[in-house]
């Protein structure tokens, strides 16, 4: 579950507010896996561009040093890793399938992932040509 913009979940929530998932009277994620579904609230940037919460969305899935790539720090003038993640599906590989849930922007950030993995960076592909 990918939260939109201004979101929290997790290590990035406000002590002082319910969860971003249902509220102060329930627990969305808490709900689906009583029920016997394994859930994640993923942990992206509240306020980051759509292209660094994918980027960190793929390290929140995946594990890892989050890379926001070479050509993307330079030209937006911020550094180029980021957090560790220690991965909630460490072995995903090609073809197999993860169910991602936005609300708002999160479903912004999971459409960027998915041409991003489809795709590549045109960006960073062009930069490391040089």
């Amino acid at each position: 579950m990918v939260h939109g913009f201004n979101g929290f979940t997790g290590d990035n929530k406000p002590t002082t507010e319910g969860n971003y998932w249902g509220g102060d009277k329930l627990s969305i994620s808490q709900d689906l896996r009583d029920n016997g579904y394994e859930t994640y609230e993923a942990s992206v940037g509240a306020l980051s561009s759509n292209y660094d919460r994918a980027v960190e969305l793929y390290y929140y899935i995946k594990g890892g040093t989050v890379d926001h790539g070479a050509a993307h720090a330079n030209k937006y003038g911020h550094e180029r890793y980021g957090r560790t993640y220690e991965g909630v599906y460490k072995d995903w590989q090609p073809g197999q399938q993860v169910h991602l849930v936005g609300h708002s922007m999160g479903g912004q950030t999971i459409r960027l992932l998915d041409t991003m993995l489809r795709e590549g960076n045109q960006e960073e592909i062009a930069y490391h040509q040089q």
